[in-house]
């Protein structure tokens, strides 16, 4: 049942990444001029409005005839990483052609997310989840102490398992922290998810902030537990009893 789970987790990834992947006039960087180009047998064409989650923009502007059935209209406005959707009147326009669309994007890389890179980050983006919780499974389920007589609780045998326990978790933790800035890296370039992308920067941040101290913490637990064992190694030689 596990093993079904994690496949459809992958297969759910990998549609929406690629479904999200590109506007269907294109992809142009912040602030960029976009030519809006609509096919029509009108012999005019009026573009209405273009908007944004966050805003509209009243155009209700002739769009120029380039000749033919091509009529243009060339919006800057675009300050906001989202994606833009704008409508024309007239009801002849034909985009048979494939030159027009309803919607482009625009984000801080100026550059779609195509079929390879969604495929890519996403092998990236599995291949690290399934790392962290791997380090994070064997990370909690080692031992944490030394080897004790269940009924006296005198220590048996010193337990060098708890080291890659330690090591382990923190393994996990670094993975953890290229996971967030990766799902941090996407939404905010590529998708138009900027509450999702907020999530994930504080997150990343947060994480990236306690690195110091966290490594620190864990170097300090090494030591301390490596001073301890090297203390119970010698009682135990001598044939003393210890607790821990």
């Amino acid at each position: 049942m596990e093993s079904k789970n994690q496949i459809l987790l992958i297969c759910l990834l990998g549609i929406f990444l690629i479904t999200l992947a590109s506007a269907r006039l294109g992809t142009y960087d912040v602030n960029d001029c976009v030519n809006i180009k609509v096919l029509s047998n009108c012999t005019q064409v009026n573009l209405t409005f273009i908007e944004t989650n966050q805003e509209t923009f009243v155009i209700d502007s002739p769009m120029q005839h380039l000749g033919g059935q091509t009529f243009n209209y060339t919006f800057c406005n675009t300050s906001y990483k989202a994606q833009y959707r704008y409508a024309w009147t007239e009801s002849c326009v034909d985009c048979s052609g494939g030159l027009c669309g309803n919607d482009f994007m625009v984000n801080p890389t100026g550059v779609s997310l195509d079929e390879s890179k969604s495929t890519m980050y996403m092998f990236i983006l599995v291949i690290s989840l399934l790392l962290f919780f791997g380090l994070m499974t064997i990370g909690i389920f080692l031992p944490v102490s030394n080897k004790k007589d269940q009924m006296t609780g005198y220590i048996l045998q010193v337990n060098n398992l708890k080291y890659l326990k330690i090591v382990c978790i923190g393994f996990a933790y670094l993975v953890a922290l290229v996971i967030m800035y990766l799902s941090w890296m996407i939404t905010y370039s590529y998708l138009d998810m900027i509450f999702l992308s907020n999530i994930f920067r504080f997150i990343f941040t947060f994480m990236a902030i306690l690195v110091l101290p966290f490594f620190i913490l864990l170097v300090y637990i090494l030591i301390a537990n490596l001073v301890r064992d090297s203390k119970v190694k010698d009682a135990l030689m001598r044939g003393l009893r210890i607790r821990e």
